[in-house]
């Protein structure tokens, strides 16, 4: 968690050295493609000692208004599930693919807030990283094929050239799918390259 919180806090740094400049500028029709690392955890209160993982970001974003406009995306991650019943823990990892498809509006050329719904897909079968059940443990959300849920982002242009644009983008998951006693949300960082495609 801590080493989560120190890189939300370069986030916001960088945010505010930014130069007002760098500026982007929806419009009907234009199209911008990023890509990054995600740097992410699991948020729970179950276990202290949720790992920081890595993954990576595809995100497709096309221009409606002056206002924003619709958002897909695509990360790779390695998600961790801890369920707690009766005092016992499970905690199971699994690789999956998360998909989101929503709108991301602009507040002004910087800021920008994005809310999306996400279906989640296994990739291959999870693996238990933690067990103090005695007997057969209980099973986690690590067990689904598919798993739903919305992600919330601010992000924020950081540098911007002619060419392509930095940005840092704060995301939060959360599962419409976790099981009773069970944190499943996940939050995160994404340290994008972004670019204008073109869309004709």
């Amino acid at each position: 968690m801590k080493m989560l919180k120190v890189r939300i806090y370069i986030f916001i740094m960088i945010t505010l050295l930014s130069e007002t400049g760098w500026a982007h500028e929806s419009q009907r029709g234009k199209a911008m493609a990023t890509a990054g690392p995600y740097t992410y955890q699991t948020k729970t209160d179950i276990d202290d000692h949720s790992p920081v993982l890595g993954g990576f970001t595809l995100l497709a974003e096309g221009g409606v208004d002056k206002n924003g406009g619709v958002e897909l995306g695509m990360t790779y991650l390695h998600k961790i599930y801890y369920r707690k019943s009766e005092g016992h823990i499970i905690a199971e990892k699994l690789k999956r693919m998360h998909m989101t498809v929503g709108y991301r509006h602009w507040f002004n050329s910087i800021f920008s807030m994005g809310l999306a719904y996400y279906s989640s897909y296994a990739m291959g079968d999870p693996s238990i990283i933690h067990n103090d059940f005695i007997g057969p443990p209980i099973y986690t959300s690590a067990h689904k094929v598919t798993e739903t849920g919305f992600d919330i982002s601010l992000q924020a242009e950081v540098y911007r050239t002619n060419r392509f644009t930095i940005v840092t983008d704060l995301r939060y998951s959360y599962s419409l799918s976790a099981r009773s006693g069970e944190d499943a949300d996940v939050m995160g960082i994404v340290i994008g390259y972004k670019r204008e495609v073109d869309a004709n």
